[in-house]
């Protein structure tokens, strides 16, 4: 429940790798789901909430990365990472990650 930029690293290999894992340092609000981000009892929610909520974090990813890319970016490219991120952080009801990724694919065919 705490997926964020500030939280994936790059390894020597090119691989992004998840850090703070253990949520012991807490949670940044602004990476919940809308509906519990008012939650002070994250660790309560359901397993089905809580994976929704890391599925929308993701979506949340593109935006930013394309807010810090190079200015080199491709209209494409930034269409693609604009199309994953409002796949994922749409509202309710929201798609599934595999329904995003096959949309995501077929829009790149």
């Amino acid at each position: 429940m705490d997926l964020k930029l500030s939280n994936i690293v790059i390894s020597a290999d090119s691989d992004a790798v998840l850090i703070d894992i253990s949520g012991i340092g807490g949670v940044t609000r602004d990476w919940l789901l809308p509906e519990v981000q008012a939650s002070n009892l994250l660790w309560k929610e359901t397993f089905e909430l809580r994976k929704q909520n890391d599925i929308w974090a993701f979506g949340k990813l593109p935006l930013m990365l394309a807010n810090t890319t190079s200015p080199n970016m491709t209209e494409q490219q930034r269409l693609l990472l604009d199309f994953a991120r409002k796949a994922a952080t749409a509202t309710l009801p929201r798609i599934s990650l595999q329904d995003a990724m096959h949309e995501l694919a077929s829009t790149t065919q």
